[in-house]
């Protein structure tokens, strides 16, 4: 399992900064100590139905004495543990920097509401560390989300330094994968040495289905913006369509070598460049004119297939 230690960080020590919570000795019938020495003083029926795992002693029925468990981690990892755990505290705002010191406990004690918390505190943010946390807390399909969601970053680079560490690696398998990513998306949308671009099929929605095509005529106003493009599959052929779909495919193609996210076929910054070459054949012709104002749903299913090619890339979630 992927150590808490091998991210390294030090925002969460602010915790021992703040008021920490349930140091009231008149409260509670128990008291936690630290390995630091930080003493809570909390309800044994609070913490007996939240934190698993720990030899509690029986309540005494002295009101001027209270029994001590003792627990090996700092007083503010558990300061956090039961802000999120216990009665008529202020819940947490979790961050990355509290799930890295959260995993080996909550796991540890079996902490439900820290166990469910995990996941959703992981789907937030938009960090590099999200996936290696998601592989050390064993929540893969977060593990496969996080990594999705750094596709949409414009580098994942391997923090210096690190190549020998389990951070490292794990930004290095997060790099593969985002190589790997790439790949499988400039290969469906980039011609290959025939001009070939894409595969028949005729089920409903298809790319060639979703092909802008000319009108046809002889005479059509528009003609100088057509083009033919290769079929290949199990009716391989000829395809009329229109110069502004391969300036799209160019600039697509562009976009997922640095950006291998799905999302950037529908972008702006590319669409927008179809949308005004296809408002030339709009005035031209208003047979061609049709097809062409299909070009945005022509930009939906090219993401739609590349949401397909990327799905498949493998992603190893386990520790790194």
């Amino acid at each position: 399992m992927t150590s808490a230690t091998a991210f390294p960080d030090f925002r969460f020590e602010q915790h021992l900064s703040n008021p920490l919570p349930l140091q009231d000795p008149s409260i509670g019938d128990v008291i936690l100590c630290t390995s630091d020495g930080t003493q809570f003083h909390v309800h044994i029926a609070v913490l007996g139905a939240q934190v698993r795992h720990i030899q509690y002693p029986r309540p005494s029925l002295s009101p001027n004495f209270k029994p001590t468990v003792f627990v090996p981690e700092s007083g503010a990892v558990w300061a956090l543990i039961l802000q999120m755990i216990h009665p008529g505290l202020e819940y947490p705002n979790v961050t990355l920097s509290d799930i890295r010191v959260l995993i080996a406990p909550a796991r540890k004690y079996a902490i439900s509401p820290v166990l469910l918390e995990l996941p959703y505190a992981l789907r937030r943010p938009y960090h590099l560390d999200a996936q290696p946390l998601a592989c050390s807390a064993s929540l893969p399909d977060v593990a496969r989300a996080a990594a999705r969601r750094t596709l949409r970053l414009p580098s994942c680079p391997v923090p210096p330094g690190t190549g020998g560490t389990e951070a490292g690696r794990a930004a290095a398998r997060l790099l593969s994968y985002r190589t790997r990513c790439a790949a499988a998306a400039v290969a469906l949308v980039s011609p290959d040495a025939y001009g070939v671009f894409f595969t028949r099929e005729d089920r409903p929605g298809s790319v060639t289905r979703a092909l802008p095509a000319p009108c046809g005529r002889s005479g059509c106003a528009a003609r100088s913006a057509w083009m033919c493009v290769r079929v290949a599959g199990s009716e391989p052929g000829v395809a009329r369509t229109f110069a502004f779909v391969l300036g799209y495919l160019r600039a697509l193609e562009a976009e997922l070598t640095a950006r291998p996210d799905p999302g950037g076929a529908v972008g702006e910054s590319v669409v927008w460049g179809m949308e005004e070459a296809a408002l030339a054949v709009i005035m031209a012709c208003a047979e061609c004119g049709k097809e062409a104002q299909r070009c945005r749903a022509f930009a939906e299913e090219i993401e739609r297939q590349l949401e397909v090619a990327v799905s498949r890339v493998h992603l190893h979630t386990g520790p790194a």
